[in-house]
């Protein structure tokens, strides 16, 4: 903590009364500002970026100026927040000419989709995720932008979002305009084109909405959403993730510090939304906008990552000179933050620090997304380095699979996935030779060396072969010899292969008739007949393959039942009148004879496969 007795020169002069209601931007004079923003910082306060020469500049809570006046650092107040709308003195830049509020971005969203109702759509995310709405009841908005916005095609999904930091309204602007470029020069510009039919691009412009709303009408300064802590208001969102959260880097502990982490990871319904949206569209790249700074950040605070260097510093210089930035780049100010946790996700993810100032004139906001606008292309065209399917080799179904990268040193929990309707994963990777594994619950893992350039796009279709490709289910009953008939099989089970997949009921009673039958309809669990201590297990309608002897030795529980199933479905095409075909699912049971027995016959558990091709 800093005290009376700490030294870096502070200046002690307070210029300006500061409001008890609203965020102060305050300046603090130091002969070593350096030391003293970072100590600041540590400390848990919103130090502002940028150039620091004999001073430091912040922006504080009235409790926190408390705080800093507890400390022995005295403050230069330059400004106290204000409603934004008080802010825009000039009529052509007035709401929502000007700046839109929360429901102009919106009706402005609404009024894009119903101009281009082919392309893009606007989705109510917390409707579509079933999640709660805000501490002031909002929702968050996204519009999807894709050739065939209606259907989950097969093609990377990417994520914009802006304003996670209610007064950084610079960004939303930003947000717009690529909403606009892309809908509006699609089908014109062969550039513009190609990427919305390629990609399935899902824009945020507003992260924060009780935020920002309290930006335009109470406080422009205002930078956390609108949680009530108690006995002040709010958490800062871009702290909230649940990477690394409760770091030392994590944000502040203080719900009174403009960068309070919350009270625990993912605490907020706005990064619960994004998070889940996040999990269920598996995005293959994020861009986050915020200001200021004009850089890209990259990587993690004090987490270590390994291919920070040289790969995503190389990654993040190419990203900021494409955006206007000249390169200029560095690594986040704290755990938490939204990009991170896509980045451990898996993501190809960046955060841009916009512009030099929170609210621009708007002219100048639509000059610096006009600036923008090459760097988000290039980061949309930014060759993808592997891609591919991963499916069950024998239905040809999509798996959630685990994809690693083995002996690269992740060490905090990073990884690729496939998953989705298609199986589909993207990963971009840092250049070199690797060995890349695909794994699944229930299937055999399979590992591909693949070399990776810059430039590389490599097209990798993984087939998982499940460990066991049938599965028993169901009680066989007790034969009146006191015989116990159970099933297993062998080989691989196909709608088309002549390698045999053998269906084998062991236990049987000895120089029985008995037969396989099979259904396609499911698995019951019935009685067999009274004083049977059977049980049907296959649900109708059922079939019959042919019978067979059982063998062995007259009176023992030797005796066996066996079915080639594969050259079965060779010679008989169609179950129940309908032909067998790859993922097709079949349950079956052995029955045989039992004289003794009420019912006479007798019947073994039950078995459960799905046809490979």
């Amino acid at each position: 903590m800093l005290s009376r007795s700490w030294s870096f020169g502070v200046a002690l002069a307070v210029l300006a009364s500061v409001s008890v209601a609203q965020s102060t931007w305050v300046r603090v004079a130091s002969e070593r500002p350096v030391e003293l923003g970072e100590a600041l910082e540590r400390a848990g306060f919103d130090v502002l970026e940028g150039e620091r020469v004999g001073a430091v500049e912040l922006i504080a809570s009235p409790e926190e100026l408390v705080q800093l006046e507890r400390m022995g650092v005295e403050v230069e107040a330059l400004r106290t927040g204000r409603p934004f709308r008080e802010l825009q003195p000039q009529p052509e830049l007035a709401v929502p000419t000007g700046y839109p509020d929360l429901a102009a971005v919106l009706a402005g969203m609404q009024a894009i989709a119903a101009s281009h109702p082919t392309i893009c759509r606007v989705v109510n995310l917390n409707t579509s995720l079933g999640m709660p709405l805000t501490a002031d009841g909002r929702a968050l908005h996204a519009l999807v932008i894709s050739d065939n916005v209606a259907t989950d095609e097969d093609e990377p999904a990417v994520l914009v979002v802006a304003d996670y930091h209610a007064r950084e309204i610079v960004t939303p602007v930003i947000a717009l305009h690529a909403i606009e470029r892309f809908t509006t020069l699609y089908g014109t510009d062969p550039r513009i084109t190609g990427l919305v039919d390629g990609h399935e691009i899902w824009i945020v412009p507003v992260c924060n909405p009780d935020g920002y709303e309290h930006v335009f009408s109470v406080d422009n300064l205002w930078r956390k959403n609108r949680r009530n802590n108690g006995s002040s208001y709010g958490v800062d969102l871009n702290r909230n993730h649940s990477f690394a959260w409760s770091s030392p880097c994590g944000g502040s502990t203080s719900p009174s510090s403009s960068t309070y982490r919350g009270p625990s990871a993912s605490s907020e319904p706005e990064v619960r939304v994004i998070e889940a949206l996040s999990l269920r569209e598996r995005f293959a790249k994020v861009l986050d906008y915020h200001s200021t700074g004009r850089e890209v950040l990259y990587a993690y605070a004090c987490a270590a990552h390994p291919w920070e260097t040289p790969f995503l510093d190389s990654e993040a210089n190419l990203l900021s000179v494409a955006s206007g930035y000249g390169g200029a780049r560095r690594a986040p100010s704290a755990e938490g933050e939204h990009y991170e946790w896509q980045t451990v996700l898996g993501a190809y993810a960046f955060l841009i620090e916009t512009h030099t100032s929170f609210q621009p004139t708007y002219a100048s906001a639509q000059a610096e997304a006009a600036l923008l606008w090459p760097g988000l292309l290039w980061w949309l065209e930014r060759p993808t380095s592997l891609r591919g399917h991963v499916t069950d080799a024998c239905s040809g179904a999509s798996l959630a699979a685990t994809i690693e990268l083995v002996g690269v040193p992740f060490a905090n929990g990073e990884g690729f996935s496939s998953g989705g309707e298609h199986g589909r994963y993207d990963v971009i990777a840092a250049p070199g030779s690797h060995s890349v594994r695909f794994s699944a619950p229930g299937y055999a893992p399979q590992t591909f060396p693949v070399t990776v350039s810059a430039t590389s796009t490599l097209v990798l279709d993984v087939q998982l072969v499940a460990s066991a490709p049938w599965s028993t289910y169901c009680t066989a009953g007790t034969s009146s010899s006191g015989c116990t008939a159970t099933l297993s099989a062998l080989g691989t089970p196909s709608a088309s292969s002549a390698n045999p997949f053998t269906l084998l009921a062991s236990g049987v009673d000895a120089q029985r008739s008995g037969l396989f039958f099979y259904g396609t309809s499911g698995a019951v669990s019935t009685p067999w007949a009274i004083g049977s201590t059977s049980t049907l297990c296959v649900a109708p309608p059922r079939q019959r393959a042919l019978v067979q002897d059982s063998g062995g030795t007259a009176g023992s529980c030797n005796g066996t039942l066996s079915l080639d199933w594969n050259a079965y479905v060779l010679s008989h095409p169609s179950a129940l009148g309908v032909p067998f075909s790859p993922g097709a699912e079949i349950w079956t049971q052995a029955w045989f004879r039992d004289p003794p027995s009420p019912s006479g016959t007798s019947l073994s558990d039950a078995l459960h496969f799905r046809l490979c091709q």
